[in-house]
């Protein structure tokens, strides 16, 4: 594959000497050169920038200088394009996209085809169906970079990448070229903007090259990966020796020698990991090719995976009304609870600690029964910005009714009520998707409690979607439920 970079910084990419990618130029599969764009420009400063037309702030790459280096490294001819060569006049759509060289930020991912195999036909051809150079721009305003993408593109045998810096190139420049019947693609390689392409295009260089047969030593470590496949996930745990460190152990289970259990394992973690951050993954897949234990382990996770692709499973509500009470005590009613789900039912050994004294303490009555229970505290001295919410149990024989999410719905309005804004809680792996239902967010690695694996999840509440008292409470105790000044 022979690679062409333009940038006004070509040193940036002497770093492509290394590691795989320069011993991979040493054997010739891959051929890189950063060229300076200054090097087309005729002035005694080297300009290759321009005030916005219509004003603004910034400067803009120029086209004419580009023109001529595309020109020669793409072989092409200057000519000045007829009417409706580029469909037409540029339509205004065309002049208020702001088509930054640079990085990211992908605001246009709304508008992609619902049909992705639709839009490769439209605007981005299959690279093997014309042997000719692909031109590639990085844009924060373009579709999302994909490891579909990269496989894609490591089928090509010319990629030509321009980086952009300043406010971007001319948006002149791409469609000049699509007239020309050059490939050109735009990508942005997340949601934010850097100063110029060069990092991008370094991101993109080593996620395409590293599919080239003969780039990764052993083809088996790109199979399994985040994002790879037909119906990509997040890749599961990785360990290495020793399987003791510093008071971790890893997973007993990879170390049993079954390897049929250390694949499922694996896969369930993959599952796990992905219908907690990114469940978008989840609701790509396809049901028909989940084998059983794939569908019984997204139904543990809350998705329902009758149809054509998993759904997240609508929380269930109770027919009747609960009564919620919050105490500043831990109340019996509670500890007989905790005691029942955490001790009793799942084995832990120690369930009660300090934190109990300066809790408060939610509890649901169903008919004054106490049916569930969850507490939250101040987590820092500034008790009027972070809680944290914990020991959310619900006796066995009310589970399935929806009181887990009303309990943390009114734990949330009564922290809402404090002020609180954000909210953080040590879920265990198991109950993830369910919290992620109501809203939290998976951050930070793996962590263990008495061998049980939890996650730290968060979630930040706004006054729209919890005003002010908002939920029926019962105060019982000496504190008020009031924000702190």
């Amino acid at each position: 594959m022979k690679i062409d970079i333009v940038s006004v910084f070509p040193e940036y990419f002497d770093v492509m000497n290394l590691s795989l990618l320069g011993k991979a130029q040493e054997k010739g599969l891959v051929e890189v050169k950063a060229h300076n764009l200054r090097d087309w420009t005729h002035d005694v400063h080297h300009s290759v920038d321009d005030t916005p037309v219509g004003g603004g702030a910034g400067m803009v790459m120029k086209p004419e200088v580009w023109a001529e280096c595309l020109d020669q490294l793409l072989g092409l001819e200057a000519r000045d394009l007829q009417a409706g060569e580029v469909g037409g006049a540029i339509h205004s759509s065309r002049e208020s996209r702001q088509a930054k060289g640079l990085t990211n930020a992908a605001p246009r991912l709304a508008s992609r085809s619902a049909d992705p195999s639709e839009a490769a036909d439209h605007e981005n051809p299959d690279p093997q169906s014309d042997q000719g150079p692909i031109l590639i721009f990085p844009n924060p305003s373009a579709q999302l970079f994909t490891q579909k993408d990269a496989t894609e593109l490591s089928h090509s045998s010319h990629l030509l990448f321009g980086c952009g810096r300043y406010e971007g190139y001319d948006a002149r420049i791409p469609d000049y070229y699509r007239a020309q019947g050059v490939q050109v693609r735009e990508y942005s390689i997340g949601d934010y903007v850097l100063n110029g392409g060069e990092v991008a295009v370094s991101v993109m260089l080593e996620a395409i090259t590293r599919l080239i047969p003969g780039f990764v030593g052993n083809p088996d470590s790109i199979v399994t990966e985040s994002y790879t496949g037909e119906e990509p996930l997040l890749e599961y745990s990785q360990y290495t020796r020793p399987t003791s460190w510093r008071g971790l152990e890893v997973p007993a289970i990879l170390t049993s020698g079954d390897h049929a259990k250390v694949d499922r394992y694996r896969r369930d973690e993959a599952l796990e990991r992905t219908a907690s951050i990114r469940p978008d993954l989840v609701q790509a897949l396809d049901c028909k090719r989940l084998d059983k234990k794939d569908k019984a382990k997204l139904h543990d996770l809350g998705w329902n995976v009758d149809g054509q692709h998993p759904v997240p499973d609508p929380i269930p509500t109770k027919a009747g009304p609960l009564e919620y009470r919050l105490y500043d005590h831990l109340p019996q009613g509670a500890r007989d609870i905790r005691t029942a789900v955490f001790m009793e039912e799942q084995g832990f050994r120690v369930e009660f600690d300090q934190t109990d004294d300066s809790c408060w303490h939610l509890l649901a009555f169903d008919k004054n029964q106490a049916v569930g229970t969850c507490r939250f505290y101040p987590t820092s001295h500034d008790q009027a910005k972070d809680f944290t919410i914990g020991r959310v149990a619900i006796v066995k024989d009310h589970r399935g009714q929806g009181i887990g999410a009303s309990i943390i719905n009114h734990a949330e309005q009564a922290i809402a009520n404090l002020g609180g804004r954000v909210i953080r809680l040590h879920a265990q792996e198991q109950a993830m998707g369910f919290y992620h239902k109501l809203g939290y967010l998976a951050q930070g690695p793996r962590d263990y409690d008495e061998d049980c694996p939890h996650r730290w999840m968060v979630k930040e509440l706004t006054p729209a979607s919890h005003p002010q008292a908002n939920v029926n409470l019962t105060h019982t105790g000496a504190r008020a439920l009031t924000a702190k000044d």
